[in-house]
C-alpha cells in the first residue's frame, strides 16, 4: 500500500506535507487491514501462531482499529472531499471487524 501511495505522490507532485500525511495513511491502512484480517480469522476459528487477536484479544483489536481510524481521518483532513474514496476504503475495512 505504501509503495503505491508513494508512487502516486510522486506523479501528483504532492507537497512534503501532503506526502507525509498520505504515507501515514497508507501505513495505518496496512496495519488496520492486518488487524481486521486477524480478527476475522480469529472469529472464524482459524488458529494462527502470530495474530493481533491472539496477542491482545478482540477488544484490543477493536481499540486499535478505532485509534487507526482517528489517525486516518486526521491524515486526510487536509484533502477535504478529495479524500472521500480513500476514507471509503478504510471504512470498508472497518466493517470486516
Amino acid at each position: 500500500i505504501e509503495g503505491a501511495v508513494e508512487g502516486a505522490c510522486l506523479i501528483a507532485n504532492a507537497t512534503p506535507e501532503q506526502r507525509h500525511s498520505l504515507m501515514d495513511f497508507a501505513k495505518n491502512l496496512g496495519e488496520a487491514f492486518q488487524v481486521a484480517d486477524d480478527l476475522e480469522d480469529h472469529r472464524l476459528g482459524k488458529k494462527e501462531s502470530v495474530s493481533a487477536a491472539n496477542f491482545g484479544g478482540e477488544n484490543a483489536c477493536k481499540l486499535r482499529l478505532e485509534e487507526l481510524n482517528r489517525s486516518a481521518q486526521k491524515n486526510l483532513s487536509q484533502f477535504g472531499e478529495k479524500s472521500s474514496e480513500l476514507l471509503a476504503i478504510y471504512n470498508w475495512n472497518l466493517t470486516r471487524a
